[in-house]
């Protein structure tokens, strides 16, 4: 989880999404006022004589973002690969996409620095307000759907 340490980015396996998800931190909202957003880290410039190695250096920048620009009874999760699901708590859709595109806008015009080589990335967004119908596995599939939009669409955007 994506708090103190921005090198904390570990990948969230299947068991401990449920742990996620049901922590007393989100049950205690109404899930009409929890939004889900995935998010999917695109390096624009990755020769790929260094890609391997930087992908470190990505992630950790990625993670400072949120941590930075993420608000505390939000949560961050690396996902797995590139892809991180950020839970927006007592957040409306307007305001869970006004939060990605915010991001987005910063990734997009920062420049990580790795062994000299300047790498641009962008990020696509698939934003979604929870259904409390539905199971969370098919919420982060409707929010994986947009994502997916986003990415199919011209990517370095957000698909609510």
């Amino acid at each position: 989880m994506i708090r103190k340490n921005p090198i904390a980015c570990s990948y969230v396996f299947a068991p401990k999404r449920a742990t996620f998800f049901n922590s007393s931190r989100f049950v205690n909202f109404p899930t009409s006022s929890r939004c889900l957003t995935i998010l999917f880290a695109i390096v624009a410039e990755s020769p790929a004589t260094y890609f391997n190695n930087a992908g470190d250096a990505v992630l950790q920048r990625i993670a400072a973002v949120l941590q930075e620009h993420v608000a505390s009874e939000d949560e961050a999760v690396r996902w797995g690969g590139e892809e991180f699901i950020l839970m927006c708590m007592d957040c409306p859709l307007v305001k869970a996409q006004e939060i990605a595109e915010h991001i987005r806008e910063i990734v997009e015009h920062m420049s990580i620095e790795f062994e000299e080589h300047h790498i641009a990335v962008t990020m696509s967004f698939g934003v979604y307000q929870l259904d409390g119908d539905q199971t969370m596995d098919q919420n982060v599939k409707q929010a994986d759907e947009r994502l997916y939009q986003a990415k199919t669409t011209g990517r370095n955007r957000v698909v609510v």
